[in-house]
This record gives structure tokens, C-alpha cells and sequence, in this order.
């Protein structure tokens, strides 16, 4: 098992939020976060920003976390770009951390949390988290489902606490459950470099190979290329 000395980098990039973090341990350094799509533009602003804020060389760095999904087709892409091209060339660890456990993590310390995503298409993407531990892996259901799944889980009475933003669309499904709304709604940065720590001391680095986007799903273009074939 490996212990990493020194400050972990997180980045977050899956929705309509530009979020890094710089993190030891379990204590947050600086996060820094701004609302938008623009994550070409802004992600590697704030990097700066938190690097410069704390007095951190990129060498200095133990490793770097950036959301893989589910999450914006594009939003994932320039996040994992973005890790990619500060890591490769200082050989510094990566990690990949999803973001339905990256949602459960800033939930802490509430033990219980149901992530919601808004998967557009009137899907949701779903993960059931008991602090951290996953008893729903993630997946996409119609917002109509929830409840049946939490029944399914075991959790039927149990209490939950959801969060994200699939939150809205899951209201009239959570009614007849114990829920209490987390008013989280984006997964944070500082939560995306525990998560990277905690995964690379305890089963290593991943690959380049290995930071890809998980959709859970076709995306758009794959469904639209898709009917221009059936149509040829």
C-alpha cells in the first residue's frame, strides 16, 4: 500500500461548474470553483489559482483526481485532457474518480446518500452510497424508478439524504421515502482529490488508457450516427 507525502490535486468538470481543489490527506488547502460550461477556458485558470494561492509547484504534487462521469459529454473530456497534460510530462499519479462517489464524499459526514444526476432524455443517473461504501453501483434509470431502487437496496424506511442535480426531477418518486434533501447539488473538488488519494494508496495510479468518460449510456452523437446508418 502506497502513502502519498504530499498535496493531491482534484479536479471537477462533470456538469455546469468549473471546480479544483488542492488537498493533503483529508484536510482541503484551497478550492476554488466557478459556474459555467466554459471549462476550456476557466479550468486552467483556477488551477493556477490554487497552485498560486498556496505556494504549490506542480512538481510538488502526489497526485491529480479528475471526474470521469457521469457527467457533459464535452465537460468530461476537457477535464481529463486537462489532468492528463499537467501529469504526463512530471510523471505524476492520476486518478480516476466517478462522479456519482465524488457527490456521496461532499455529502460528508451524512452516511446515507442517494447522487442524482440529470441525465437529460428524462433519465437520471443514480448511485446509492453508506458512508462511501456503494450499495447501488451506478447506473441510469427513469426519475420514476428511484423509489423502486432504494426498495430494491434494501433501504425501503430507511432514512436518505439525496443530492445533485437530479434531485428536482426524483421529487415526486422520493415523496413517500425518508428524505432529506442534502442542497448539494454539484460534486466538489476537495471531495474528487480525497477520493484520488484514498484510490491511489490503496490500489495505485491508472494508466493514461485508463481516463476515459463513463457515460453509462450512449452519447447523442453515437445515437445519431447510429439512426443515419439505419436510414442509409
Amino acid at each position: 500500500m502506497t502513502t502519498l507525502r504530499g498535496p493531491v490535486l482534484g479536479i471537477e468538470s462533470s456538469g455546469a461548474r468549473s471546480a479544483v481543489a488542492l488537498a493533503r490527506g483529508e484536510e482541503l488547502i484551497r478550492e476554488s470553483a466557478r459556474e459555467g460550461t466554459n471549462h476550456n477556458e476557466v479550468l486552467l485558470e483556477l488551477v493556477d489559482e490554487v497552485l498560486a494561492a498556496t505556494g504549490t509547484g506542480l512538481d510538488e504534487l502526489a497526485g491529480i483526481g479528475v471526474t470521469v462521469g457521469p457527467g457533459m459529454f464535452t465537460s468530461l473530456r476537457v477535464g481529463i485532457a486537462i489532468a492528463l497534460g499537467l501529469a504526463l510530462p512530471r510523471d505524476i499519479p492520476l486518478k480516476a474518480v466517478g462522479t456519482l462517489p465524488a457527490l456521496a464524499e461532499t455529502c460528508r459526514p451524512t452516511r446515507r446518500v442517494l447522487a442524482l444526476l440529470d441525465a437529460r432524455r428524462g433519465q437520471v443517473y443514480c448511485g446509492l452510497y453508506d458512508s462511501g461504501r456503494a450499495l447501488v453501483e451506478p447506473c441510469v434509470i427513469a426519475p420514476d424508478r428511484v423509489g423502486e431502487l432504494l426498495r430494491e437496496a434494501g433501504g425501503a424506511g430507511l432514512p436518505v439524504a439525496p443530492a445533485g442535480s437530479g434531485v428536482e426531477l426524483c421529487r415526486e418518486a422520493l415523496a413517500g421515502a425518508d428524505a432529506i434533501d442534502t442542497g448539494v447539488r454539484f460534486p466538489c473538488a476537495f471531495a474528487v482529490a480525497v477520493l484520488a488519494r484514498a484510490g491511489i494508496e490503496r490500489e495505485g495510479a491508472d494508466r493514461p488508457e485508463d481516463l476515459y468518460p463513463r457515460y453509462l449510456r450512449r452519447t447523442d452523437a453515437e445515437v445519431n450516427r447510429e439512426r443515419r446508418e439505419d436510414n442509409a
